[in-house]
């Protein structure tokens, strides 16, 4: 008489996923300081409660989900990153990897699959990063726009100079009459942030001197106009002499 046998055999169907994408809920610039939800989509896997979800900000991992749903046939399953957005996430990358363990403690035995990045934009007012608290130009020479001063802000912020409280031409050369403290303000949609710059516009030496005046003993001599303040010899037929004002006696100087 014939026997037959049977048994009963625990079978376990793995399905790799076919796509992992990355997917934010509002696709738009997200403000700094407000959150910001992406979304993970793994396509027709199984099984489920075999299925780690990593999520990477650039190289960084930011969160490990382990998805527990008893799910023995392929379903589509998703992972959430809520995240509140600073600007340094603006152009950072975000992607989720979904790994399917084949074989419990065999982390060889295992299947991965990542996602394309998603690139965060990120909208924060400007700030003014870099720059010196004063500076020196040279006259007809030095403008606004050639100041060594950077902001950072997304959307590109606009330079915007004021003197006196009014709103200055950037590109137009500043005149010795124009040395004083300016104000730089940076703006975009989001906010605007500024801060004040002492400016000092250099030229040379000129005189305004009659061309013949009498010096009287320890008298103050015409002075020369410049900025910084100039040096001044005085020469008599040629050679250095020293200022009329430091004579002893009185006499008459001729300037040429």
């Amino acid at each position: 008489m014939d026997q037959q046998c049977s048994v009963e055999l625990d079978i376990t169907l793995y399905k790799t996923p076919d796509i992992v994408s990355v997917s934010a809920s509002d696709p738009g610039p997200v403000m700094e300081g407000t959150e910001k939800q992406l979304k993970c989509d793994i396509i027709n896997v199984t099984p489920v409660q075999k299925l780690t979800v990593r999520w990477y900000r650039g190289t960084d991992i930011w969160r490990i989900d382990v998805l527990d749903e008893n799910r023995m046939i392929p379903v589509n399953m998703s992972s959430i990153l809520n995240f509140t957005a600073v600007r340094d996430d603006n152009g950072a990358e975000f992607k989720c990897e979904a790994e399917l363990q084949l074989e419990t403690n065999r982390p060889d035995l295992s299947h991965h699959l990542t996602s394309s990045p998603y690139t965060a934009v990120v909208h924060y007012k400007p700030l003014i990063k870099a720059y010196q608290g004063h500076i020196a130009g040279v006259e007809h020479e030095f403008s606004l726009d050639k100041f060594p001063c950077q902001a950072d802000g997304n959307p590109l912020p606009i330079f915007l100079w004021y003197y006196d409280g009014k709103i200055i031409n950037a590109s137009e050369p500043l005149t010795r009459t124009q040395s004083g403290k300016y104000t730089a303000e940076v703006s975009n949609p989001i906010g605007s942030s500024n801060t004040s710059v002492d400016i000092t516009i250099e030229y040379g030496p000129t005189f305004t001197c009659d061309d013949r005046y009498e010096v009287e003993v320890n008298s103050k001599l015409c002075e020369p106009e410049g900025n910084p303040k100039p040096d001044i010899k005085w020469f008599k037929n040629g050679t250095i002499v020293d200022s009329p004002g430091k004579a002893r006696q009185s006499m008459i100087v001729d300037v040429t």
